[in-house]
């Protein structure tokens, strides 16, 4: 028998949904009765909202950041009852500690932090084992806020993001085209044909930071190895300059590192906060391309001449024409950027999310970079003694460039090469003409194609273990996948445009794929003895194991059928093909001991062991030895009582350290090459092979060795912080490539090493926050270093390459020539030097500065401005040496001797260039005048942050939101420089082992100028 039921079958799901609503209610009172909500806001002493301030409970293992407004709100479940320390931590604040007795329900506590310049209880997490307190560290370690500057600042690069924010880091555009490379160095060049470029890391993850596989065609550009990477993911970067990177990275980071740290969310309750960037840039090109000028012949200007501009003219009349300006091939370009990122926590769990996309088109129609990134953080502890964190970040890129620099159908050298001469009348009443070629146009410069597509992954996980509380475990491991096609395109055309084979279609294309993978455990013991435990130890040993794999397929044809169809597989002629395929292995092992005296004297001892499988055979496995001391003397009570008042903190550090550099995969092994042979029948056989490079057997990694001492100072209760840092960088076994003769049959010559190179210089870098009132806050930094590079020996290696010297006593790739003793102003002949190696300057700049300034008006008004230079260094102004000497079509060029006066006008065309001796030299040995200063001061960044009203906020149904206005590359100030180009780019043309070594205004795009709008709002 049935029972019925007292409401009926359809009231089940209603007396079920009771009940569980019931339950929730129960549980969450219980919850309630159990919790504390705390929630507030943290502010500057002044009352000015402090975003991204880390708020916790350490005791509970919780934690959150504050958002725009300074707002944050934490759950500490289970400490009702009782009295426990709050702790806020922000980057340039003094940190703050609050003892709370938690109540059940909600509490607010207000928090004011106080300005401090100097941070020596701030943790670093790069080129350090062990105590990871900044006040511990022998060596720099410098720290840049990303997510500070990010959001205040018109940045859209992870390079932006680095420029001018710390001292001994060197910047150089390769170009102002969108997408192209720039180069980074730090504490100046360390060799001469390896890499100069510092290592980088992403959450402990080596990354593939070189230039991408550039399409043929672009000349000196290159395609930004980091361009893929969204500097809206970046928590912070951490730079190691010298002697800290010895232990943990070995033997490759001679030239630095950079660690970029990305974002996570904090554990502790139940948080979840979205926000949303939208940004319009307006590309200025920032320049007007230089106008062409001729004088005119007779032939010119008779009326058959084809001259348009000359015909009908007087003989002698100075025509001009510009045509790059008459077929606007630059116009203002513009870019799109809309990120989107979430973070959230619970109990004992925090995750951090983003997606990003971002289009921008260049100054040039075939010139676009179009960008999508996602990114996906998750950290996890599991117990008391285990924590997790894992990540994973994606990217695509688009990345298109024009024909630049010194490529043969590039738009400045195409017109700068030009004569209003040839400038022509269609007969349709247009004008043509005026360029290198006949054919050229800007229409037929942007139908070239030159596109490179990257996806990048990159997985980075972190297990940390602690079984007893002085003993902790750290696995880091992952990967970094990159996956790259390029693709030059030149169409099919009837007009002639490019040469005879281009002309019927022509593609080439490549593909690769680049791996590294890595694996690092670090083990630290840490004890504390002695009386009240005055002595601390931190035992720190560890391994790191790097696996690069790179490989490679390209192939290339012409004649096209369509240019619909323009892949390879299409061509009917010329098709080539080629692979490529190399792999090097690093393995090392560390370990450092740290010893704490009263937590303000520290020494550090450590050492490394490395091997690569770059290494020659009869190359052993080498030690890279480390040693540092810091003391804090304002903590000393004996020292402390004779400081004056207004120091605050002191820090006296030294430190010295090895590092090395690997030469390439293949670099010591004797190689082959294929070729065909005749049989004894006289018959032509493929699958024979010639002598490709002898290889050596006894390469060595170049060694690098560094010391650096410095202190640390703070003034005024730390309201104004000062760093100095002296250091010396030596770097030994130069490997280069040394040249052999025909006769000995290989094709390409082995690597050997030669020589020295030392650096030195000093760092000073100053904080300060003068101000700091309810509605009036100003903060300011200064940055300056100085460098002296010096190649202290070689051998075998040719002392003069293309006007640069390798000479013992000199800066590396210094500009040499003949020096100008005589001009004789009656027979236009010029007198030089016998030697054409008198110094004429350094490449790398002796001095560079940087200024940034913040000032914040009413707690939500911001105005930030930053402005940085460059001093004392040569650039080769070959564009100007072009257009006034070899052509000339400048106006200086075309002038008279009585225009200019006899000794300018000879020193500019001689007739005749001589020897002290009496040699009759080439033209060029006279040219010192086209090696020019290019010192340079930039206003760089002008940005107005508005935080908008909290009742603005919420009637767009915002939590916070502001407005950010501004602009980057405003000013230029260049007063020795005559070229038309900017001084700040490096035309990265080939120069054979020496190449990366050579600055030069090869009519290469000056940066643009850009005005940007943002808007941000978290919900």
């Amino acid at each position: 028998m049935r029972t019925a039921l007292p409401f009926g079958r359809r009231a089940v799901p209603l007396v079920f949904g009771c009940a569980l609503l019931s339950s929730a209610a129960h549980t969450a009172r219980a919850q309630r009765a159990d919790s504390t909500v705390i929630a507030g806001h943290v502010t500057s002493e002044g009352g000015v909202p402090i975003p991204l301030a880390a708020v916790s409970v350490p005791a509970f293992r919780v934690s959150t950041t504050t958002g725009d407004a300074g707002a944050y709100r934490l759950v500490v479940r289970g400490a009702v009852g009782r009295t426990d320390t709050l702790r806020v931590l922000r980057i340039g604040y003094r940190a703050v500690t609050r003892l709370v007795t938690f109540a059940a329900g909600a509490m607010t506590i207000d928090v004011a932090m106080a300005p401090q310049a100097t941070a020596l209880e701030q943790v670093v997490v790069t080129g350090t084992a062990g105590n990871q307190e900044r006040k511990a560290q022998p060596a720099v370690v410098a720290s840049i806020d990303g997510a500070d500057i990010l959001a205040k600042a018109p940045v859209l690069g992870i390079t932006e993001l680095i420029t001018g924010r710390t001292t001994g880091v060197s910047i150089t555009q390769a170009s102002g085209t969108t997408g192209s490379d720039s180069r980074i160095t730090i504490r100046g060049h360390a060799s001469i044909s390896l890499a100069n470029n510092p290592l980088v890391f992403v959450d402990g993850i080596k990354v593939a930071s070189a230039q991408r596989n550039s399409p043929g065609g672009v000349g000196g550009q290159a395609i930004d190895g980091l361009s893929d990477l969204n500097p809206d993911d970046v928590e912070s970067i951490e730079v190691v300059k010298g002697p800290a990177a010895a232990t943990l990275y070995g033997a490759d980071a001679t030239s630095g590192v950079i660690q970029i740290i990305t974002k996570r969310g904090k554990q502790g309750g139940r948080s979840f906060a979205q926000r949303v960037t939208t940004e319009y840039d307006n590309i200025d090109p920032n320049f007007t391309p230089p106008t062409n000028y001729y004088r005119c012949l007779a032939a010119d200007v008779a009326a058959t001449s084809a001259s348009y501009l000359c015909k009908g003219q007087a003989v002698g009349t100075i025509v001009s024409d510009n045509p790059l300006v008459r077929e606007n091939a630059f116009n203002n370009g513009w870019t799109g950027v809309l990120n989107y990122s979430a973070r959230g926590s619970g109990d004992n769990f925090g995750y951090f999310a983003s997606a990003g996309a971002e289009n921008e088109q260049g100054t040039t129609r075939n010139n676009l970079l179009n960008r999508r990134t996602g990114r996906a953080n998750f950290n996890w502890t599991a117990s008391p003694k285990m924590s997790l964190e894992a990540g994973v970040g994606v990217s695509r890129a688009d990345v298109k460039l024009p024909p630049g620099d010194q490529a043969n159908q590039g738009y400045l050298i195409g017109a700068g090469f030009g004569s209003p001469r040839t400038v022509v009348q269609n007969a349709d009443g247009t004008i043509s003409g005026g360029w290198l070629s006949s054919t050229e146009s800007v229409t037929m410069i942007s139908a070239i194609l030159n596109e490179n597509l990257s996806t990048r992954l990159t997985p980075t996980a972190t297990v940390r273990y602690t079984p007893v509380a002085w003993f902790t475990n750290v696995l880091t491991l992952g990967g970094d996948y990159v996956r790259q096609s390029s693709t030059t395109f030149y169409p099919k055309n009837d007009k002639n445009w490019y040469s005879a084979t281009q002309n019927t279609g022509s593609v080439n294309v490549s593909s690769g794929d680049a791996t590294q993978y890595t694996v690092q455990y670090q083990g630290n013991i840490n004890h504390r003895f002695g009386h009240a435990d005055w002595i601390s130890s931190d035992l720190s040993f560890g391994t790191q194991w790097i696996n690069n794999v790179a490989t490679s397929v390209s192939a290339s044809g012409n004649g096209l059928i369509t240019n619909e169809a323009n892949s390879v597989s299409q061509t009917s002629a010329n098709r080539q093909g080629g692979q490529g395929y190399g792999q090097n292995k690093q393995l090392g092992l560390f370990g450092q001991e740290m010893i704490g005296m009263n937590d303000r004297l520290f020494v550090k001892l450590a050492g490394r062991v490395d091997k690569s499988s770059a290494f020659a055979a009869n190359a052993t496995t080498f030690f890279l030895p480390s040693y540092g001391i810091s003391y804090v003397v304002s903590q000393e009570p004996m020292i402390q009582r004779h400081l004056p008042s207004m120091i605050s903190t002191l820090k006296l550090r030294a430190a010295y350290g090895e590092t090395g550099k690997s030469p390439g995969s293949t670099a010591a092994l004797q190689t082959y090459t294929a070729a065909p042979y005749l049989t004894d029948a006289g018959l032509l056989v493929s699958g024979g092979v010639a002598p490709g490079n002898p290889g050596n057997p006894d390469l060595r990694p170049e060694r690098g060795t560094e010391i650096e001492a410095g202190l640390d100072a703070g003034f005024f209760n730390d309201r104004l912080g000062f760093e100095a840092t002296y250091f010396a960088k030596t770097t030994r076994d130069l490997v280069v490539s040394n040249p052999l003769a025909p006769s000995t049959g290989f094709s390409s010559s082995p690597n050997v090493n030669i020589g020295t190179i030392t650096n030195k210089g000093l760092e000073l870098s100053a904080r300060a926050t003068p101000v700091d009132r309810r509605n009036l806050t100003w903060d300011v930094g200064l940055n300056m270093s100085t460098l002296a590079n010096t190649l202290v020996t070689v051998k075998n290696v040719t002392p003069f390459q293309d006007r640069r010297c390798f000479i013992p006593g000199m800066s590396v790739a210094a500009y040499c020539n003949r020096r100008i003793t005589k001009v004789d102003t009656i027979t236009g002949v010029v007198t030089v030097t016998d030697s054409n190696t008198i110094l004429i300057g350094g490449q790398f700049p002796k001095r560079e500065g940087s200024l940034n300034t913040t000032l914040t008006l009413f707690r939500n008004l911001r105005l930030y401005a930053q402005a940085d230079g460059k001093f004392d260094y040569r650039t080769y102004d070959f564009g100007r040496e072009f257009q006034d000497r070899t052509a000339p079509n400048s106006l200086r060029g075309l002038a008279t001797k009585e225009e200019l006066g006899a000794y300018a006008y000879y020193r500019l065309h001689p007739t005749s260039t001589v020897s002290q001796s009496g040699t009759v030299l080439a033209l060029t040995n006279s040219d010192e005048d086209f090696f020019e200063d290019a010192s340079f001061v930039r206003f760089r960044e002008l940005s107005l942050t508005w935080t908008l009203p909290s009742t603005v906020s919420r009637r767009l149904r915002v939590a916070n939101s502001s407005l950010t206005v501004g602009g980057r590359n405003l000013a230029l100030w260049k007063p020795h420089y005559l070229g038309y180009d900017d001084t700040e780019v490096l035309a990265l043309q080939d120069r054979g082992a020496t190449g990366q070594l050579f600055r030069a205004d090869l009519f290469t795009l000056p940066q643009v100028r850009r005005l940007l709008a943002r808007f941000n709002f978290e919900f």
